[in-house]
């Protein structure tokens, strides 16, 4: 059918074409642009998320542990943590730009937003473009990208890490140079010194390093570069095992990790089968880096379709370009690495941020799948990842089990002036040890504490705190099943008669402490004060009823 001027008629199917083809050739030839718009808007965002919320007791732990007077005293106090000492270095220096929240949270968010670029640059230079655009997409805009982003703890600078040593691996293979060579050992040495998930990212990298260079797609030159940081590498991790993994393995730490939080994350025999254990682990890895159960799943699928498709395409590649097959074992072994970590009881390995390494992995896998299937267009793998990014942000789930609305810096602002008004400083405050952490960050920051790991014999310690005293508890935190025996041991410690009042603040993990406590000892007494939020408690508890 023509139209009256003798054009064919396009109709609305061949405007909405039109408009398609439009915007996918213009996607296509503004890809650079696009990319750092969306880079921009996910610092914004994180600058956003950094700058609204009060710390959370590992946060506040990782500041208590650089606030030293000195730098060898920072890495001796780190000692008693569980991870490298490259993140307390970088935050006993940081420390004199800033204190704030914000502040110590500028590192992750800035670590964070770059990693987006470097990931769009490494996938692009795997796959092409498309893939590139989508995975940076994904990493930007994911929950759980954006919540490690603004935090202080070293995730996101693991991730950074990774990402720009893939990157320059990469780079190294396709130009032969020993430069890039040099720069991917120098972030892979970072990497391993942030946190101690880089070890199984060094295995899979070391593989994926040593199948390209028997290809012989490397000169001798960088071989021989590639062999020396190496064995660099491996001196770095004999100086780690015998200074702090030594230290670590059979420590309390890693018993109450074991036993604790991280239980369904280590392979329990008699208790689960093998194989279920390593499908639903591996599930729960994907739910953890999507923040959300269902997405996490279907891109758990969709990631080993495309593992697959590599896998069973091989190829030879080209001269200086992984095969597809060498690809597709990139990206698969961390997930067989680090789940045998896990069936040997060595590392956890799920839903969790110390399996977070997996996500780098993850999302590279799904975005080359998603690209890869509507052909050569873009717009139909981005609009796949925009719907996913969407179904996260709807129902995702909270990395800290702490919801935003309960993690405002008002509601702390709130606590911190009500126990200036309501609490003088000759009284007693009991706490459990994840809010002593907390006080001491809120109510003393500035002042440079003692910090000595707690002696099994002193289960109960006294520190002075912004003309407050403390008492805090050698328990993580007060449940209904282990109050009783250090509140009476306090007690009896300090003397306190019948009917005398101390109060109780609770500030972290874990609602409702009061009605906790009353439902499990009925026998104590109690007196309500102010909660702020779910997550912030101010009461009192009689030191022994008194007789009727």
């Amino acid at each position: 059918m023509n139209s009256p001027e003798g054009r064919p008629e396009r109709g609305v199917n061949g405007d909405r074409s039109g408009i398609v083809s439009r915007v996918e050739l213009w996607l296509q030839s503004h890809s650079d642009l696009v990319a750092l718009v969306a880079v921009a808007i996910g610092f914004l965002i994180r600058v956003r998320m950094a700058s609204r919320s009060f710390l959370n007791p590992d946060e506040a732990l990782h500041f208590l542990l650089m606030n030293r007077p000195s730098v060898y005293l920072a890495y001796k106090t780190s000692l008693t943590n569980a991870h490298p000492p490259f993140f307390f270095w970088l935050l006993y220096f940081w420390r004199y730009v800033g204190n704030s929240e914000f502040v110590l949270r500028l590192p992750s968010v800035l670590a964070g937003t770059a990693l987006g670029w470097v990931a769009f640059k490494w996938v692009g230079d795997l796959f092409g473009r498309n893939p590139g655009f989508i995975c940076l997409a994904l990493i930007t805009f994911s929950p759980t990208m954006i919540a490690l982003s603004a935090d202080v703890r070293g995730y996101a600078l693991l991730l950074f890490f990774m990402a720009s040593a893939l990157f320059f691996l990469e780079r190294a293979f396709q130009k032969r140079s020993v430069g890039m060579m040099v720069l991917f050992s120098l972030c892979l040495y970072l990497a391993i010194l942030t946190h101690y998930s880089a070890l199984w990212f060094a295995l899979v990298v070391g593989v994926y390093s040593l199948l390209r260079v028997v290809s012989g797609q490397l000169p001798a030159r960088v071989v021989r570069v590639w062999l020396g940081f190496q064995a660099g590498a491996a001196a770095i991790y004999a100086w780690l095992y015998v200074t702090h993994i030594t230290k670590l393995r059979g420590s309390g730490i890693e018993q109450e990790a074991m036993r604790g939080w991280l239980r369904h994350s280590y392979f329990r025999p008699g208790e689960e089968e093998l194989w279920d254990f390593a499908f639903n682990n591996s599930v729960s890895a994907f739910q953890f880096a999507f923040a959300q159960d269902k997405v996490g799943a279907v891109m758990f699928a969709l990631f080993l379709l495309g593992i697959a498709i590599l896998l069973v395409k091989g190829g030879d590649g080209e001269p200086t370009r992984a095969s597809s097959r060498q690809l597709g074992i990139l990206l698969f072994l961390p997930f067989v690495v680090g789940c045998a970590a896990a069936v040997f009881r060595v590392y956890p390995y799920g839903g969790t941020r110390h399996s977070v390494y997996l996500s780098l992995f993850s999302v590279a896998g799904v975005s080359f799948l998603l690209a890869h299937l509507p052909g050569k267009k873009l717009w139909p793998g981005l609009l796949a990842a925009m719907v996913a990014l969407l179904g996260s942000h709807l129902e995702a789930r909270p990395l800290e089990f702490i919801y935003p609305e309960n993690q405002t810096k008002v509601l702390m602002s709130r606590g911190l002036k009500d126990i200036r008004q309501s609490i003088s400083p000759g009284e007693l405050i009991f706490v459990e040890y994840q809010t002593g952490v907390m006080l001491r960050y809120y109510l003393c920051r500035d002042q440079v504490l003692p910090f000595e790991e707690t002696q099994e014999q002193e289960r109960i310690q006294e520190f002075p705190c912004g003309g407050y005293r403390v008492v805090s508890a050698d328990l993580w935190m007060f449940t209904g099943g282990n109050f009783k025996a250090v509140f009476d041991l306090m007690t009896r410690k300090y003397g306190l008669g019948p009917g005398e009042r101390v109060w109780i603040v609770h500030a972290g993990w874990g609602t409702d402490v009061q009605s906790t406590l009353e439902s499990r000892f009925p026998g104590l007494k109690y007196f309500p004060h102010q909660n702020f939020g779910e997550n912030i408690s101010i009461f009192q508890v009689a030191a022994k009823s008194p007789p009727s």
